[in-house]
Order: C-alpha cells, then structure tokens, then sequence
C-alpha cells in the first residue's frame, strides 16, 4: 500500500514538473505567437483590400455594383460576393411609422428597423 502511494505521488510529481515546463514554454513562445497573429492580420487586411478591388472591378457593370465575382490567380479561385448595402435615416422612418400607425395601419406590416443607439 506504502509503494503505491508512493507512486501516486511519484506520478503527480512528474505531471507537476512537466505542467511546470509547459508553462515556462508558453511564456517564452507567447509573444512570438502575438506577433505573428497580429502580421497575420495586417496580411488578410491588405489581401481583403486588393480581392474587393478586384470585385469591384468586375461588378462596376452591374447595377448598384453588387453581385459575385469571380476571382482567378495562378494557384486560388475565389468567389467574393458584394451585396447591396441600403442605408436609412432611422429617425425618418420611425416618423413615417408613426404616420402609418395614426392612420389605423401596423407599421410592422410595412417596415422594419432596428433599434437607435
């Protein structure tokens, strides 16, 4: 019984130790990590910026230049779909719903919006 106590605790010793050298790890790969992710992101910023270039060039025939291009490089296909982005004055259209409900009408029927901020 004495022998396998000891084990136990020879075991949680070394998963202790081992917890430990991970951790030390972690501590010296972590800024690595950080910089890397954020060159990453600066990387897909610029890559996102030249494939809606490229979109916006295929799409400027069409109305209001949305729609789905199709994108071709030597090694990537990519498809890059653009919608059609309505902007409403918020206030304008509570008005109007109003409008609607004095009139005996559910505005929800007819419109939708979300909420000021």
């Amino acid at each position: 019984m004495i022998q396998e106590q000891k084990e136990i605790d020879d075991r949680i010793d070394d998963i202790e130790s081992i917890d430990l050298k991970i951790y030390e790890l972690q501590k010296t790969i972590a800024p690595k990590i950080e910089e890397l992710t954020a060159r990453k992101r600066e990387i897909e910023d610029v890559l996102n910026t030249l494939i809606m270039r490229e979109a916006m060039k295929q799409l400027s025939q069409n109305d209001y230049g949305c729609g789905t291009a199709n994108i071709e490089t030597m090694t990537h296909k990519i498809k890059a779909v653009v919608s059609k982005k309505i902007k409403w004055d918020e206030g304008k259209l509570r008005n109007i719903a109003e409008q609607i409900r004095s009139a005996g009408q559910d505005p929800e029927t007819y419109i939708s919006y979300k909420a000021l901020s």
